[in-house]
């Protein structure tokens, strides 16, 4: 009668990757914590928002009831119901929000739930071996294979609620970035309605001026200088200098011209000094509007993604990544590149500011799921070290250990008691679980390979399988000697992957 014994039902168990689960909870709790400073930080726009309704309401209100409304008032009007508009978005779009990291909560639960059967069929399995004789374990080899299916679950249902969790950041981000270009737009329109308002009331007083005119070309070049002069009036100086540098001096000097013409009575003259500058003034206004807008759009989109960075850096595990990550210095150049960011922003690089942010949030993300990934294979290569250890031990060798990063194998020492140290183990685990190690023997001792031979079967109990790539001057001399090459040394190599 034959089955599964103790010593294969330990290896299967050995099998289920419980590293993988610390890599993902470090994911996982970097998305969970980045997403929680951006859901704050949109609450914050959206209050500033809130409190412009009310304003924009009341401008709407008062524009509806000026009497001489010109262009610069239709254009106001406008502007306030496009600012409410995307203002109402931005407070509806917290939906989209609220469902994406619902479905994100929702993934990783299973996830957790998945790992922790999985862990709980792991356990099972276990007890059942400490419980049980040395053969025939059925059974127990049947647990401990679910589990390593259940782990395997576990980890592709990890990996869809890490999907999930980038896309519910995705979208705050997203709906920061449109909150901050509604709440730009508001002020844009509220500033609009104020100087509309202005010009309205200038031109009551103008046309009460022109009322009392008599003479009816004096009145028309008045009409027309005064309208003028509105129109310049109303501009809004800082957008149309900033946006359009030099059209309002040139404006200036065409009015200046028309006013010192009405002044000495040629108001022919004054006429055609002023002729289309109303007009002028509607396009300076639109096109110093458009200009403006652009700079609000690129400066909220810039804002969002240093934002972004922000609460990435503030929520990463910082020794984890300097210890593991395969770009150690992700970490000093995401806070170097937000440095250049906020600069960037403040120099209104807006374009190259949310450029560098997303460039250097990508590479921090890149790092944490590196170091993630490292950080689980030193936990598997502590437990092949451990095996190592205690097997080296259970031969009566003395033994020695060196912990390993990233770069450097675990390194693990076996002295004999023999003065001359023939028959030590010196083994080396790099991160990649692939063992290098010797034993020292003379030239024509081949004693070494019976005491490989006994660490092999050490192992084997624990669950750790070796195969010997290289025997060395033990060449032929040992059971798989058809697997091996031949060297010319005074020591032992051979090479096992755990």
């Amino acid at each position: 009668m034959s089955g599964p014994k103790r010593a294969d039902v330990q290896a299967a168990l050995n099998t289920a990757a419980r590293a993988a689960e610390a890599s993902r909870a470090v994911i996982a709790q970097t998305e969970r914590d980045a997403f929680e400073r951006l859901s704050g930080r949109l609450r914050d726009v959206l209050r500033n928002g809130g409190s412009l309704q009310a304003s924009l309401s009341d401008a709407a209100r008062l524009l509806g009831g000026i009497e001489n409304a010109g262009p610069d008032t239709e254009s106001a009007k406008q502007a306030l119901a496009s600012a409410g508009k995307a203002l109402d978005a931005s407070m509806r779009g917290t939906d989209a929000v609220d469902r994406s990291n619902a479905e994100a909560d929702v993934a990783e639960a299973g996830a957790r739930a998945a790992y922790d059967g999985a862990k709980a069929e792991y356990d099972r399995a276990a007890q059942a071996l400490r419980a049980s004789g040395s053969h025939y374990l059925h059974d127990q080899m049947a647990w401990a294979q679910s589990a390593q299916r259940k782990f395997d679950e576990a980890g592709r249902l990890a990996q869809h609620a890490a999907q999930l969790r980038a896309s519910s950041k995705k979208a705050v981000t997203t709906s920061i970035e449109h909150a901050e270009a509604a709440v730009a737009a508001a002020r844009r329109a509220l500033d609009a309605s104020d100087s509309a308002a202005r010009a309205a009331e200038q031109r009551m007083r103008a046309a009460a001026e022109a009322a009392r005119i008599a003479e009816e070309q004096r009145r028309a070049a008045t009409s027309a200088v005064a309208e003028a002069r509105i129109a310049f009036d109303s501009l809004d100086a800082g957008n149309v200098d900033k946006f359009l540098p030099g059209a309002r001096d040139r404006f200036s000097d065409r009015l200046a011209a028309g006013e010192s013409a009405l002044l000495d009575g040629d108001h022919g003259a004054a006429r055609t000094a002023v002729a289309g500058l109303v007009d002028e003034a509607a396009e300076l206004r639109h096109e110093s509007a458009k200009g403006r807008q652009r700079w609000d759009e690129a400066r909220a989109a810039a804002l969002a993604a240093q934002g972004e960075l922000e609460a990435l850096l503030a929520s990463v595990d910082v020794e984890l990544i300097e210890a593991w990550a395969n770009d150690a210095m992700a970490l000093s150049a995401g806070r170097s590149a937000l440095a250049d960011v906020q600069s960037l922003i403040s120099s209104e690089s807006f374009g190259t500011a949310t450029a560098t942010a997303s460039a250097a949030h990508d590479a921090l993300i890149a790092a944490t799921v590196s170091a993630a990934a490292a950080h689980g294979q030193d936990l598997r290569r502590r437990e092949i070290g451990d095996a190592v250890m205690d097997a080296l031990e259970d031969l009566g060798f003395d033994i020695s250990y060196e912990d390993g990063s990233r770069e450097a194998p675990l390194r693990i020492s076996g002295q004999t008691a023999t003065p001359d140290g023939r028959g030590d183990f010196d083994i080396e685990i790099p991160l990649n679980g692939e063992v290098d190690f010797e034993v020292t023997a003379p030239e024509g001792d081949l004693s070494c390979v019976n005491a490989i031979h006994s660490l092999q079967e050490c192992l084997a109990e624990r669950g750790i399988g070796w195969a010997v790539t290289d025997w060395g001057h033990a060449e032929g001399h040992a059971d798989n000697a058809g697997k091996t090459r031949t060297r010319d040394k005074t020591q032992t190599r051979t090479r096992s992957k755990g």
